[in-house]
């Protein structure tokens, strides 16, 4: 193949090195999750199953609870919104999770009412969200709710008794909760940094080469098993004569005495083409097939 002067220009390989920006997503569907548990919190209380449910304070459970249920149409209209930073928004509806859930347990009875497993819940969903050692913050908070709500319980005559070897045990689950959901989260960010990265390197790459093979001085072109071009570099563009990216075309409608080179090597498997000019092409040519 004949080859002509070229003049090569350097030109920008571009990466989308990308911002880390947080993922409403997750965020959204917990929240999803805090207006479902507390409508069903409230619509127990009126269908009287479980029965346990507002036991001590009737009042105080109902008002609590829809309260809550306005609080987790908020939240999603703050999700929705973008109103405030993503770990503010965690910050601040993870706490008033731990709030309301203690509120509503003191008014069911206390400890024993058994809605320690939502504060769980609670602490580990706002654990895998946030970063750092905010799931240990969350985890002190929700033992400490519990804490002062059984120590209530026990000072104040007419509360049910205190019961502090439950609240033990809740708050050790709690802070087994919130270390396993912050070593599992640290290890889904680390994979999903290093997944990022990869894509990152597999996107220069990509770029790279296609600068390369458009750079190159000998003529390349990629068909597919019907003829149609799906890669033709500047330097066959210019041996073949045309002026234009062939982009879609097949080879056949743009130099057919090419395509029939192409239809013999199929055939008797020749990888090279005897010394012809293209139409329209200024110099002679030798393809090379594989």
């Amino acid at each position: 193949m004949l080859f002509e002067n070229t003049e090569m220009t350097v030109t920008d390989i571009r990466v989308d090195l990308g911002i880390k920006t947080p993922n409403w997503k997750p965020l959204y569907l917990f929240n999803t999750y805090r207006l479902a548990m507390a409508f069903f919190l409230v619509g127990s209380f009126f269908v009287s199953s479980p029965t346990f449910l507002g036991e001590y304070d009737e009042h105080l459970f109902l008002i609590t609870g829809w309260i809550y249920v306005g609080f987790a149409i908020f939240s999603l209209l703050m999700i929705e919104q973008s109103w405030l930073p993503y770990n503010i928004q965690v910050l601040g509806e993870v706490l008033l999770d731990i709030i309301a859930i203690t509120v509503l347990m003191h008014a069911s009875g206390g400890v024993n009412a058994g809605l320690g497993i939502l504060l769980v819940a609670a602490i580990a969903g706002g654990s895998l969200l946030t970063e750092g050692r905010t799931a240990f913050f969350f985890a002190a908070v929700a033992s400490l709710c519990i804490l002062i709500e059984v120590s209530l319980a026990d000072l104040y005559s007419g509360l049910p008794g205190g019961n502090y070897t439950h609240a033990g045990m809740l708050g050790i689950s709690f802070f087994a909760t919130a270390f396993l959901a912050h070593i599992l989260a640290r290890r889904v960010r680390a994979s999903e940094a290093l997944a990022k990265q990869r894509g990152i390197h597999l996107q220069y790459l990509a770029q790279l080469n296609a600068q390369i093979v458009q750079l190159m001085q000998s003529g390349i072109i990629v068909v597919d098993i019907l003829g149609r071009i799906s890669l033709f570099n500047e330097a066959a563009r210019r041996l073949l004569g045309l002026n234009e990216q062939p982009d879609g075309q097949t080879l056949r409608s743009i130099r057919p005495e090419l395509a029939e080179k192409i239809s013999i090597w199929k055939k008797n498997g020749q990888t090279k083409s005897s010394l012809f000019c293209p139409a329209m092409g200024e110099v002679d040519i030798i393809a090379t097939f594989t």
